[in-house]
């Protein structure tokens, strides 16, 4: 059995990527204050209320995950308030893939891609504390 979940790098590589955010809506607030002071606040308004729900409500539903891979699937549980699993038989899975953004690389986060004959899943934002593990496991089971 493997499990890999989330670490506090990940946690950082949200914070900073709210603060890309925050700076990208101070900018275009500081554009539009060219044509109006009302448009310009307005930006602002709705760039901090964007952020304060994405950083209050919908990244702690995301943030709590765990994949584990048991004998011949591989289930990947998410959610805090409402806990959803995905389970996959690896006799199903086609290609396995790891990448990296240049965000990601700082963090030591991945993402994990598989893909099936009809479908993929990929999850986001995977420490890479347990990603060696998981990826032999996954190679070794022919992937």
């Amino acid at each position: 059995m493997v499990t890999v979940g989330h670490s506090e790098n990940i946690v950082k590589l949200d914070i900073l990527r709210m603060y890309i955010f925050l700076l990208t809506v101070s900018i275009v607030s500081g554009a539009s204050a060219v044509f109006s002071r009302a448009a310009s606040a307005a930006v602002m308004l709705a760039g901090v209320c964007v952020s304060g729900v994405y950083g209050a409500v919908l990244k702690p539903r995301t943030d709590s995950y765990k994949i584990e891979l048991i004998g011949n699937n591989i289930t990947i549980s998410s959610g805090v308030f409402k806990i959803g699993k995905k389970q996959l038989s690896l006799s199903r899975v086609q290609y396995a893939q790891l990448i990296q953004t240049p965000l990601q690389r700082c963090f030591s986060a991945y993402t994990l891609i598989l893909r099936t004959q009809t479908s993929s899943l990929s999850v986001t934002d995977i420490s890479g504390d347990g990603v060696d593990r998981l990826m032999s496991c996954l190679k070794e089971n022919g992937l």
